[in-house]
C-alpha cells in the first residue's frame, strides 16, 4: 500500500487538466519517489465523489491517506514542491 493516497479532482477531460495531472505525478515522482497513489476524478462525471470529499472547486487535490485529510485547490505545476508541503507529503526544508 502506498504511503500517500491522493484524489485529483478535475472538471472535464481537456488537455489542460491532463497536463495538470501529469505535472502532479511528476512532482510526486521527484519528491515522494513512487510511494503514492493518485485517483483522478472528473467531477462532471462523478459529482457525488466531489461532494463526498467536500470539494467545491476544481482542479483540487485531496490527500486522503494518511489522516488527516488535507486539500489544495488550483493548478499544480511540476516544480511546485510547496503543493506537497501543503498536502503534508513533504517537509518544508526537504
Amino acid at each position: 500500500m502506498a504511503q500517500f493516497a491522493f484524489k485529483f479532482f478535475i472538471c472535464g477531460g481537456n488537455e489542460r487538466h491532463h497536463e495538470a495531472v501529469l505535472a502532479f505525478h511528476q512532482l510526486c515522482d521527484n519528491y515522494i519517489r513512487g510511494d503514492y497513489s493518485v485517483d483522478v476524478i472528473d467531477v462532471s462525471l462523478e459529482p457525488q465523489a466531489a461532494e463526498a470529499e467536500r470539494v467545491l472547486a476544481a482542479p483540487a487535490v485531496v490527500r486522503v491517506s494518511p489522516a488527516p485529510v488535507l486539500r489544495i485547490v488550483g493548478h499544480v505545476v511540476s516544480d511546485d514542491k510547496q503543493a506537497l508541503v501543503k498536502l503534508g507529503a513533504l517537509l518544508s526544508d526537504e
